[in-house]
């Protein structure tokens, strides 16, 4: 019976001795603390209060979708919840990241629905510690589009009249003559040209032409205006078609705030029957004088 009692003695003590030097091991993973995470967005009301698409206090970030992403791999979102439903404390492995902020689904061209998109400074997650994710700017990211004509060719547009915006290579949206929304393109970095196509009847004058206008970026108003154009010695008309109308197309560019950063030369639709250099005549108003 003794030799058994100190038999469980000499293990209990062997055991106590190997405790001493045990380490639990040390879990991967840290903890990002989102909790405190805040999402601003002034833009969007900016957008609202020109837009028209709401009121400034009704911007709703709640269903913001939020992604965590590796620093190493931003296209691919680890976790993604809506603002709302984002927990305050995740589980995560030992690396880099950054929060990235957007404001919906976007889609290469949509009515009324601006894009917004913004990221946190990076943070770093050390194994078995709790990191601070930092707070995200949300700023407007998509190619605002609109299409306005002047007061005097406004009583000359035909049902028919169409204006067809092209961007990003996919994007499109037609702009009907009673059209007062405003179209939003997807920005697609190398892919920085608007196609707009007009197509109808003004004052009985059918016209159907296109014009290019380049350097899209990101955070654009391109205001597409319309001016109407008559020839100085109009030719004989035939039927209702006036061969003598045609249009003149501008683009103006805003900045988020309104301010005018770029205004494209308009592009102007010539009308085939003016006399040109090839029929001997000039298109030079005053030859004397150098041009503007």
């Amino acid at each position: 019976m003794n030799s058994k009692i100190l038999t469980i003695a000499a293990a209990a003590t062997i055991l106590a001795s190997a405790c001493d030097n045990w380490t639990p091991p040390v879990s991967p993973d840290g903890k990002a603390d989102l909790s405190s995470v805040a999402i601003t967005n002034d833009d969007a009301v900016k957008i609202i209060a020109n837009d028209h698409v709401g009121r400034a206090d009704d911007v709703d970030l709640s269903q913001y979708i939020v992604h965590v992403y590796s620093v190493d791999d931003p296209a691919t979102p680890l976790y993604t919840w809506t603002y709302a439903s984002m927990p305050e404390v995740i589980t995560i492995p030992a690396a880099t990241y950054r929060i990235g902020v957007e404001s919906h689904s976007v889609a290469k061209a949509e009515w009324e629905r601006p894009y917004f998109y913004g990221t946190s400074d990076a943070f770093t997650v050390e194994a078995g510690k709790i990191a601070k994710a930092g707070d995200v700017v949300c700023t407007f990211q998509s190619i605002r589009v609109s299409v306005r004509y002047d007061e005097d060719v406004l009583p000359l547009l035909g049902d028919d009249v169409a204006v067809t915006v092209k961007a990003n290579d996919e994007g499109s949206l037609v702009f009907t003559a009673n059209e007062t929304r405003s179209g939003y393109f997807q920005f697609v970095a190398g892919s920085t040209t608007m196609a707009v196509n007009f197509h109808g009847t003004i004052d009985g004058a059918l016209i159907d032409n296109d014009f290019t206008f380049t350097d899209l970026a990101p955070g654009q108003h391109r205001i597409i205006s319309i001016h109407r154009k008559l020839s100085p010695t109009p030719p004989e008309q035939t039927g209702d078609i006036n061969p003598a109308f045609g249009i003149d197309l501008g683009v103006t560019t805003e900045d988020i705030d309104g301010n005018v950063t770029i205004e494209e030369e308009s592009q102007t639709v010539k009308n085939p029957f003016e006399e040109g250099p090839e029929q001997g005549g000039s298109t030079d108003p005053d030859p004397g004088k150098d041009p503007v």
